[in-house]
């Protein structure tokens, strides 16, 4: 059996989550292949080589294997990943990719940071439920220097660039696949693309 597929070792009250950067490389690594116990080791392992990639140790070397290993492992990796490391994955190639790949993995990383953003100002607001007052019969609002707010029953905008991103990634299987499991992980979690999609009237934002 392959051994990177072999699943890591361990309880889920040994799991860690959302490792920071830790100094020591070593025990940054030895944190990482902890947030996947249970799952396969290849999911670790790539982690690996994104972490010596982002530190620039061993470039080269971490840079082929990075490439290898996601093309060779895609289907098991972005089954187990989360957005966290698909962003990650989109990140590295954005930096590092090869020319045609590079815009394509930034602006779907940017699509789902932007979502992160949103959610992140939410959180720091003292109370970031829908005005149910606002929402009635509402129009869309100027917002700064001729941009105005989302049509929240009938705007386009977020179909329109989720159709963009479709066709623009479609020929790379690699980003495709990336970014077609982006848009299923996002549709389950509760952010604030999925809320204001409850109130559109067309609520298919991300097909």
């Amino acid at each position: 059996m392959d051994k990177l597929l072999e699943i890591i070792p361990g309880t889920q009250e040994e799991r860690l989550h959302n490792v920071g950067k830790v100094k020591d490389i070593e025990e940054h690594k030895i944190k990482i292949e902890k947030e996947f116990i249970g799952k396969p080791r290849i999911c670790a392992e790539l982690c690996k080589n994104i972490i010596h990639i982002r530190r620039k140790n061993n470039l080269n070397e971490n840079l082929d294997e990075f490439n290898f290993r996601l093309e060779k492992y895609l289907t098991v990796l972005v089954n187990n990943y989360d957005l966290r490391w698909l962003i990650s994955i989109c990140d590295t190639i954005a930096d590092h990719g090869q020319p045609q790949q590079k815009p394509l993995a930034m602006m779907i990383a940017n699509f789902v940071n932007m979502i992160k953003i949103a959610d992140t100002i939410l959180d720091i607001t003292k109370d970031s439920r829908v005005d149910t007052n606002k929402i009635h019969d509402y129009k869309p609002q100027p917002l700064w220097d001729g941009v105005i707010t989302f049509d929240i029953y009938y705007g386009d905008l977020i179909k329109n660039t989720t159709r963009r991103l479709n066709n623009i990634v479609i020929n790379d299987q690699i980003i495709s696949t990336i970014w077609n499991k982006m848009k299923e992980r996002l549709s389950k979690t509760d952010n604030a693309l999925t809320n204001l999609q409850k109130i559109h009237k067309k609520r298919d934002f991300l097909k």
